[in-house]
């Protein structure tokens, strides 16, 4: 191999679970890429190619990656490409917000070339608005064209590629974007045109995989949107950090994407853990709150005690339950505080039955359905295993998407 292949993760999403949508199709080969070198010219390689046949969209992690892709692009496409915006660099404005939209929306448009369109000649391509009102390629005189683009057009239509045609030859006629995250989900590359369909569909090419399975299914809804065909490609570097914190933990037969996204769920776990103690801490402060703000206006503290306050409040987050009660026991020692609201620290937590107390019961995970988005809930702890809970609308499998502490009181 040539270190120019490609990762295609084989996930639940991939094998046609997606959002209710055609899954998108996977291309290519699978192979780690060396460096982030390697990388850069295998998406610039790839995506020069397939701009022949249909729209290319690419997500980088940065915009730092974005003006390179995007520059090693025009680059290989030659001056044209800068002059028609062939390669568009899809990056927020703040002081032009609409012109994200816009760029959106133009990056799933045929190319216009100089010349084209009625009486044009010497092979040029020319465009028509199609019954949708988008512009597409105009079928062409055939016999305007040179012999070689005729003989070109039959083998292509053979299957036969084109990969060693000059640019002249092979003439760019779908525009190139290169985004980010921000770019790559919640945005419609609208396609409408047959012959992108009959030529795979978008395609899309992730240079990456985020920690999150649902910013993962963002990314690949870009593509295969409204019953359209889709395709997508992911190229992964190998010195990329999650691909170096997931590679050891890779089981056989794993691709490498799922491991990635197997341990962003245990990162994740581990976050919900400690927000979980962080709740606990904040609930207890709100109490506290309640107490010392009934004393302060009765102009029951002095200014010693407002200060010993203050600095509990900017503190606290540092603090255990019970250094943090013992604190407020020092500021107002005549504060009566009932019991349960000092049940914060985890050997403290009161049994799960049922009680009427107030105290915390279990805790809970908001579960969202991946495919139509319907939200529930089940009993769950962070420290515990993912819940694999099926939605009960419509079967399929549900993500943890929040941590909630459920006390008696409000059931």
């Amino acid at each position: 191999s040539d270190g120019r292949a490609l990762w295609y993760p084989e996930s639940w999403v991939a094998r046609g679970r997606f959002q209710g949508k055609k899954p998108p199709t996977l291309v290519g080969e699978t192979e780690l890429l060396p460096d982030r070198n390697a990388q850069e010219a295998a998406v610039v390689e790839l995506a020069a190619c397939k701009c022949l046949e249909v729209p290319v969209l690419i997500v980088v992690k940065d915009p730092d990656a974005v003006q390179r892709i995007a520059g090693a692009l025009r680059e290989h496409l030659g001056d044209e490409a800068d002059e028609r915006r062939a390669v568009i660099e899809l990056l927020h404005n703040p002081a032009a917000p609409q012109e994200f939209v816009e760029l959106v929306q133009l990056a799933t448009e045929p190319l216009q070339f100089e010349g084209a369109g009625e009486g044009a000649g010497d092979g040029a391509q020319g465009f028509e608005m199609d019954e949708y009102g988008q512009a597409r390629v105009a079928e062409a005189d055939e016999e305007a064209q040179p012999v070689e683009q005729q003989r070109l057009l039959a083998e292509g239509q053979e299957g036969i590629q084109l990969e060693g045609l000059s640019l002249e030859t092979r003439r760019q006629a779908w525009r190139i974007t290169v985004t980010t995250a921000e770019g790559g989900r919640g945005h419609d590359y609208r396609v409408v045109d047959p012959a992108i369909d009959e030529a795979g569909g978008l395609l899309l090419i992730l240079t990456w995989v985020p920690w999150s399975e649902r910013e993962w299914i963002q990314f690949l809804g870009r593509t295969s949107r409204q019953d359209h065909a889709g395709q997508y490609a992911v190229l992964l570097d190998a010195e990329d950090e999650k691909v170096l914190v997931a590679l050891p933990n890779k089981l056989h037969g794993e691709s490498l994407p799922r491991t990635i996204l197997k341990e962003g769920d245990k990162a994740t776990a581990k976050q919900l853990e400690s927000v979980g103690d962080e709740i606990f801490k904040a609930k207890l402060m709100h109490q506290l709150t309640s107490h010392y703000w009934t004393a302060f206006k009765a102009e029951e503290t002095d200014k010693n005690q407002d200060w010993s306050w203050k600095r509990l409040c900017e503190e606290y987050t540092k603090l255990e339950g019970d250094v943090i009660k013992a604190k407020f026991k020092e500021i107002l020692p005549d504060v009566v505080i009932k019991d349960e609201a000092m049940k914060v620290t985890r050997e403290e937590r009161p049994p799960t039955k049922h009680t009427s107390t107030g105290a915390p019961l279990k805790s809970m995970a908001e579960l969202t359905c991946a495919k139509c988005g319907h939200i529930a809930f089940t009993h769950w702890r962070p420290d515990r295993p993912a819940p694999k809970v099926n939605c009960e609308k419509c079967g399929a499998r549900t993500l943890v998407s929040a941590f909630v502490p459920v006390y008696a009181s409000t059931i």
